[in-house]
């Protein structure tokens, strides 16, 4: 499910000011291999857009390309140029969500704005994936516990598809919000 328009957040928060990387483009079909029926992963995947993040012109993500042709709940989703800025974008969404208050994954995935919010049962999943409550405090300000956030939501969101996405671009997406720019803008 898709972190819906109500709840994404806007402006510097979604990727102005600050450092703002710029990304190699690379289909799909590049990323995951000439073996891989591209045209049967999920939307999010075929986006380059792990986090199935829905698409607003006000934010203005790093290698963010365009809406999506496809909808999801009758929205586009965002369109990225490569799997990692997708990735980075997720884990920026994450991290800002948390760093204004979304401590738990009720709050992040279920709650008032969240990536799905009522549905409960997403954030259960989540929190199975990562040995934690869905009540318990994510700790993103910890790398690790953010990659871990991202493992149990890509696979929440694109179900097994989503193991096609490698621990490297994972670890990349979260890493890349931790060098240099501190503010965690861009």
């Amino acid at each position: 499910s898709p972190y819906t328009s109500s709840g994404q957040s806007r402006g510097a928060s979604g990727g102005l000011g600050g450092t703002n990387p710029t990304f190699t483009p690379k289909s799909p079909q590049d990323f995951f291999g000439k073996d891989v029926d591209v045209s049967k992963l999920p939307a999010g995947m075929r986006n380059n857009n792990p986090g199935n993040i829905k698409f607003d012109s006000n934010v203005k993500w790093a290698g963010l390309v365009g809406p999506s042709k496809n909808t999801d709940q009758g929205d586009p989703q965002a369109v990225f140029n490569s799997p990692e800025a997708g990735m980075r974008a997720a884990a920026k969404l994450a991290l800002n969500k948390y760093n204004k208050g979304a401590k738990t994954l009720n709050d992040l995935i279920s709650g008032p704005g969240g990536w799905t919010p009522g549905h409960t049962s997403a954030a259960a999943n989540i929190a199975k994936s990562m040995g934690i409550k869905p009540s318990d405090d994510l700790k993103l300000d910890n790398q690790e516990n953010h990659r871990k956030f991202l493992r149990g939501l890509i696979s929440q969101e694109h179900g097994p598809a989503g193991g096609k996405y490698t621990d490297d671009i994972i670890k990349g997406g979260v890493d890349s919000l931790y060098k240099k720019d501190k503010s965690n803008t861009g």
